[in-house]
């Protein structure tokens, strides 16, 4: 079965998709095809209605497919699509984090403030108390406990608060002091450190060099003579073994045979050439 709506397309962009148009055109074209006229699609008829309908379901589809197909890029990608990128370097997203407030809670002694116990703010937000167990109201009239913003986010921390629900001997409550929660962590932000921990997952600085110069060549030293090239990370490795192996460790200072290799890098590969490198 043949049809006249476009179809996509994989680029060197990526995922493209026929335009709108061009999708409405096709179906309105498949609709004459089948019915052998060329019909009238004007939106007040039943079949500019029904042309419209398909176009606008294959147009959905297309644009779905190149969102998820987007999202395989760590610069596009977004929501839960991005926290699977995240988990190949360890990552999670920094969740939601509510305003925290230190509270004198006053009254009589022996008066227990249960976990969960509330109090309210000038802007009608609540704040429940967070400490475990809640607390009891020492001889001295006072303790002081956590209570978070029930809806986390950065709320700014109060001036005063008050109780919201009344326990009897509780009277007052006062803010000590307090930390401002803050959002879940953003597209942008989470990207610009997934971006910064490539290094910081680097397990130290051999396997970051035998990496960086996994694919590049060597031209041989007079005293090679097993090939007229090898792969310069062989020739690392094996230098940073006998090293290694001197020095019982894993030397912090790289051997001055390897230091002393020049470089050379072009546009079209990034080739380390050795001279006097035995």
């Amino acid at each position: 079965m043949t049809t006249l709506v476009p179809t996509f397309t994989f680029g060197p962009a990526g995922f493209v998709a026929p335009s709108g148009p061009a999708v409405l055109a096709g179906v309105q074209g498949d609709i004459n095809a089948s019915f052998g006229n060329t019909l009238n699609y004007s939106l007040t008829t039943p079949q500019g209605q029904l042309a419209m309908s398909w176009a606008a379901i294959i147009d959905n589809t297309y644009a779905t497919f190149q969102f998820y197909a987007q999202q395989m890029d760590p610069a596009y990608a977004s929501g839960r699509m991005q926290d699977a990128i995240g988990r190949i370097y360890g990552m999670q997203r920094q969740p939601s984090i509510p305003t925290q407030l230190q509270v004198s809670c006053n009254g009589l002694a022996g008066v227990v403030i249960p976990f969960g116990a509330l109090i309210v703010d000038g802007s009608n937000n609540l704040y429940q108390c967070a400490t475990t167990g809640g607390g009891t109201i020492p001889a001295g009239g006072s303790i002081v406990l956590q209570f978070n913003a029930v809806v986390p986010g950065p709320t700014a921390v109060p001036a005063t608060v008050s109780i919201y629900q009344a326990i009897p001997g509780w009277d007052t409550v006062g803010i000590v002091s307090g930390i401002i929660g803050q959002n879940v962590e953003g597209r942008s932000a989470f990207e610009t450190r997934r971006q910064a921990s490539v290094a910081g997952n680097s397990f130290g600085a051999i396997g970051s060099i035998l990496g960086a110069v996994s694919s590049t060549t060597r031209r041989a030293s007079s005293a090679d003579k097993s090939s007229c090239a090898q792969p310069i990370s062989k020739w690392v490795a094996m230098k940073f073994a006998r090293a290694r192996t001197s020095v019982g460790r894993s030397p912090i200072i790289w051997p001055n045979s390897i230091r002393r290799c020049s470089e050379r890098i072009t546009s079209a590969s990034v080739v380390r050439t050795s001279q006097n490198c035995a």
